[in-house]
């Protein structure tokens, strides 16, 4: 006979570690739609940066492997193809779109520590200015600005940052392919 208390533990601990959706709230630019050819909606460069002025702490290598991983997903259940660009790396110059991500501030907060310290963690946020390009020309398409933030009442259950860092990469894949 199977014993209800693992099963009950562990369907507990994925509730707890999953968190909640977050949030992206997105301004900037009229409202309608980038305007990009057919043919550069099929690949992604991304390029992830602090923006003039923003203090980078020691969790800025994980904000940013967060946005590699997360961009990756995001881009292939899209059926784009995806390249991560360091700063100093030049874009493909085949047709796509660069999407240079500049954060100007931000809070990470990781699973563990949501689930470990709950409300006591703080809030996690994240904002960034996003200026979309149609390559090879290195045109502008516009420039879009989203942020999201946890929630003091979701308690546990708020997004930690790389929730929050996945809806940002769905909203940016979704923008390009509007």
């Amino acid at each position: 006979m199977l014993s209800r208390r693992p099963l009950t533990a562990s369907t507990v601990a994925a509730l707890l570690l999953s968190g909640c959706a977050a949030t992206v709230s997105r301004t900037g630019g009229s409202g309608a739609p980038l305007q990009v050819s057919p043919a550069s909606t099929a690949h992604l460069s991304l390029q992830v940066q602090p923006a003039p002025g923003m203090v980078s702490n020691g969790d800025w290598h994980a904000l940013r492997n967060d946005w590699r991983e997360s961009m990756g997903q995001s881009t292939g259940l899209a059926g784009m193809g995806y390249t991560w660009l360091e700063a100093s790396t030049e874009p493909p110059p085949k047709p796509s779109v660069l999407a240079v991500v500049k954060v100007q501030n931000f809070r990470y907060v990781s699973a563990a520590a949501r689930v470990g310290m709950g409300v006591l963690g703080g809030d996690a946020h994240i904002n960034a200015e996003v200026s979309f390009y149609e390559l090879p020309d290195k045109r502008l398409l516009g420039t879009r600005t989203y942020g999201t933030t946890t929630k003091f009442s979701e308690g546990i259950f708020s997004a930690a940052s790389r929730k929050q860092i996945e809806a940002m990469s769905q909203e940016i894949v979704a923008e390009i392919k509007r």
